[in-house]
């Protein structure tokens, strides 16, 4: 059977009413005073930055994408949007859903979704809470949250073990005649503040129950960690940055006295063996798209590669064998990454808007640019030159920070400790309400504008978010439409 995660809504009789000055120490001040931890847009060409917010704003290739380059594209959208199902099923998929529907066998036999697209909804956040059109026809309607649940023990060096029955990560669905390991629920602890001025405000804390768990309980001091998926637009443009540009960021001692200590993350390259930067997932992880993805084919959908061949099976199941052949070839896989690296990013709005002018200006004053970097130049890029030379416009320095204990999750993960996070990229998220319906922000989806983000912020973003709260109510407006502009 397959088990789904659901997000509720606690009681408004838990409401817990804090101090801006306390917003640190959020993950000590939850309201039982308990630690917090407890449709597929067709490929197109890039949307004109005079227009209207649309749907697909995230689905649109890189500008001056080369001729020769668009059916790789396609390619790898195929793959993307393809529903992977049991071996054995993929008629019956087709006979449900049209002969034109892309369907392939290989799936699990543990999973959390059936496509790429069933994480990343029109290339975006995660999807929305309640959308089922891109489930497989046959299986059971899920109305659950896409979020996954991370699992880890803090090993020696604060290195991440897997938990000893459930590994890494939850899978919460499986294939007959397996379980899924279990479930989980996330319910929301609401939290309420005021500004300086007197202005109210109110925050969310998700805490996560578990539920059905086939192994029996957890080890006991397993740390678990939510993640929302993250958007996909513009990685190819952030993979070409010249390691030295962000390397040139870093002071992880804080040498210039300002209180960020942005550090990078140096992970294993397995096609190398040697130590690489790491620049994608939350904790910065992952040094490239190609392991990015053929780790997210592995643990969310339970597809083999050439880099992962072996299946993720239930512990102790001696019937849960790889196939003969990994089920995504090796020159697919770089199809499907070729994909994710043409994707660009939304062109900025509001060019000339004197509110956006002003925002900017607050947004660099009260020390967000710190981290969220403006710009860079991409280097060299050999097999896509349309990556190449390109002045870009991220706002992420993409090193680890410590964002304080209300945002730690307490898990270990590469070179990234509990609090420590990659710098979000911001472009693009003005439209994110557009691209999925909803906003959610964060590691775990959290907070539902950039200003609830902005005061979840803690440790080396504690004194850019205390100057964000002290400023004039109309410069925290212009911050914010600035940041809706990107």
């Amino acid at each position: 059977m397959a088990l789904s995660s659901v997000v509720r809504r606690g009681p408004a009789a838990g409401l817990a009413v804090i101090a801006l000055g306390a917003l640190g120490a959020l993950g000590a001040l939850a309201c039982d005073g308990k630690s917090p931890h407890a449709e597929a847009a067709a490929v197109g060409e890039r949307p004109g930055a005079a227009g209207e917010p649309v749907h697909n704003a995230y689905g649109h290739a890189v500008a001056s994408l080369l001729p020769e380059h668009w059916s790789d594209l396609r390619q790898g959208k195929a793959l993307f949007v393809t529903t992977w199902v049991a071996r054995g099923e993929v008629a019956a998929e087709r006979a449900a859903r049209g002969p034109a529907a892309q369907v392939r066998e290989g799936l699990g036999p543990l999973f959390n979704e059936s496509s790429c697209q069933g994480c990343h909804f029109r290339d975006g956040r995660g999807r929305p809470i309640h959308d089922t059109r891109q489930r497989s026809a046959r299986e059971p309607e899920r109305t659950g949250s896409p979020l996954l649940l991370r699992l880890g023990l803090a090993g020696p060096g604060d290195q991440l073990l897997p938990e000893p029955a459930y590994g890494t990560q939850l899978q919460d669905r499986a294939l007959a005649p397996f379980f899924a390991e279990g479930a989980f629920d996330v319910t929301v602890r609401p939290l309420a503040g005021r500004y300086p001025d007197a202005t109210v405000f109110a925050l969310e804390l998700p805490v996560v129950t578990l539920r059905a768990l086939r192994a029996g309980p957890l080890q006991h001091d397993t740390r678990l960690s939510l993640r929302l998926p993250p958007s996909l637009i513009g990685l190819g443009l952030l993979e070409a940055i010249p390691e030295a540009d962000i390397l040139a960021l870093a002071d992880p001692d804080d040498t210039n006295g300002d209180g960020v200590s942005g550090r990078p993350s140096q992970v294993r390259d397995p096609r190398t063996g040697a130590r690489a930067l790491g620049r994608f997932g939350w904790k910065a992880s992952q040094p490239s798209l190609w392991l990015q993805n053929a780790t997210a084919l592995r643990e969310d959908l339970g597809v083999t590669t050439p880099v992962f061949p072996e299946p993720v099976c239930p512990a102790g199941e001696p019937a849960c064998a790889p196939a003969a052949a990994p089920e995504l070839a090796a020159a697919e896989l770089e199809l499907l990454t070729r994909y994710t690296r043409l994707l660009g990013p939304p062109e900025r709005r509001g060019v000339g808007d004197a509110v956006v002018a002003r925002g900017e200006a607050v947004f660099t004053r009260v020390g967000c640019a710190a981290c969220h970097h403006p710009r860079f130049v991409t280097g060299e890029v050999a097999d896509l030159p349309e990556l190449a030379h390109r002045t870009i416009e991220p706002y992420s320095d993409l090193l680890l920070h410590d964002l304080g204990e209300a945002l730690s999750d307490h898990r270990p993960e590469g070179d990234a400790h509990g609090p420590e996070w990659r710098t979000a990229p911001l472009w693009g998220l003005g439209l994110l309400r557009a691209v999925s319906g909803e906003v959610r922000l964060l590691h775990d989806g959290r907070a539902h504008s950039p200003e609830e983000a902005i005061l979840w912020h803690g440790g080396e973003a504690q004194a850019a978010r205390d100057r964000f709260a002290s400023a004039p109510r109309e410069d925290r407006a212009a911050l914010l439409r600035f940041v809706d502009a990107l």
